[in-house]
């Protein structure tokens, strides 16, 4: 890759760096600069090693390493090596090395080695601690469990499981199993032992916009809510809110979330 094509994947205050801002040996693939507030992207590439100054936005490949100064914003594929300084966001795959300075947040994936400052928050893998005042900071290793468990368990009348939650905005939220259920592939009909569950929202509060409402008959206070009011829906109509998810489909789900708590992203690398 030639300096004029690095150029096109790093930005300064909206426009591409300036050729005599910064270095780059294109046969150990290495970057350099002493600029602040850059923008770069080299997701796509594998190996390369990122040298730069404060108030930085990172993007780099697998197998990277990351050297910059306070305020950076660093996400990188897998077994990377990441050195930054204070007030550091970091988000990482699996195997990576990282070390960063006091008031950092850190998110990267399995099996990480790792050092943080004071007042960090650290997610390794699904596994976070805060590092509160310690003046040592924290290493690898000294991590609890993740949060609390999800809403309370209760069985339904069919004798079924069910964790019944409440979301960030307040609504009824379950979780529950299904009754077990045969599942068809390719080959023919394939049983599954967990069968599947059913997840999500409980009811779907059906409205309408508020300009409509007298026009399809529904009655309502002008200025209790401008944007939409609810709209009652008939005897006997019935509306699915739940998707329903087999054990394949539960595994993948899994998967994703897991991404977006390591790196802030859905990709699984």
């Amino acid at each position: 890759m030639t300096k004029k094509q690095v150029q096109e994947r790093v930005f300064q205050n909206g426009k591409p760096l300036a050729l005599s801002k910064f270095k780059w040996y294109s046969e150990e693939l290495v970057f350099r600069s002493e600029e602040s507030d850059l923008v770069m992207d080299f997701r796509g590439l594998e190996g390369v090693t990122i040298t730069v100054y404060d108030h930085c936005c990172i993007h780099a490949g697998d197998n990277g390493s990351v050297s910059c100064g306070n305020f950076c914003t660093i996400l990188t594929g897998q077994r990377c090596t990441v050195w930054a300084g204070a007030n550091t966001i970091l988000g990482a795959g699996d195997h990576c090395t990282y070390k960063v300075g006091n008031t950092s947040k850190v998110f990267v994936g399995i099996a990480p080695e790792g050092y943080a400052g004071e007042h960090c928050v650290i997610n390794h893998g699904g596994v976070r601690v805060d590092t509160g005042q310690t003046s040592e900071g924290v290493k690898m290793g000294e991590s609890e469990d993740l949060g609390e468990e999800l809403g309370v368990e209760e069985v339904t009348p069919r004798g079924l499981r069910v964790v019944k939650f409440r979301d960030d905005h307040l609504k009824g939220c379950s979780l529950q199993e299904s009754e077990r259920t045969a599942y068809r592939d390719e080959g023919g009909t394939t049983d599954s032992p967990l069968g599947g569950v059913w997840l999500g929202i409980d009811d779907a509060e059906p409205r309408v916009m508020a300009l409509r409402a007298r026009e399809l008959g529904i009655d309502y206070k002008p200025g209790a809510d401008l944007w939409a009011v609810p709209y009652p829906l008939p005897k006997g109509v019935m509306m699915t809110t739940r998707m329903h998810l087999n054990a394949a489909q539960v595994r993948g789900l899994i998967a994703r979330l897991q991404a977006w708590l390591n790196t802030g992203d859905f990709r699984i690398r």
